[in-house]
């Protein structure tokens, strides 16, 4: 499993950031997490644990801020 730090652009060009941890080996597709207004994903100490719990399972992780 590999984790990153991304981005990428909305279809009105906006960025956003992101943190990507892969599953290649057992890809049973990915789970996407967006944040809101309230939150971001470099604060919440729950992130990693989510990522290595669905990376576990078979699946790619990505949260990202909006």
């Amino acid at each position: 499993m590999s984790s990153s730090l991304v981005s990428f652009y909305t279809e009105d060009n906006l960025e956003l950031q992101g943190y990507l941890s892969e599953n290649p080996e057992k890809d049973k597709g990915i789970v996407l997490h967006t944040h809101g207004l309230g939150s971001n994903f470099y604060k919440n100490s729950f992130i990693p644990v989510m990522a290595k719990s669905y990376n576990n399972a078979g699946f790619s992780f990505l949260t990202f801020n909006n």
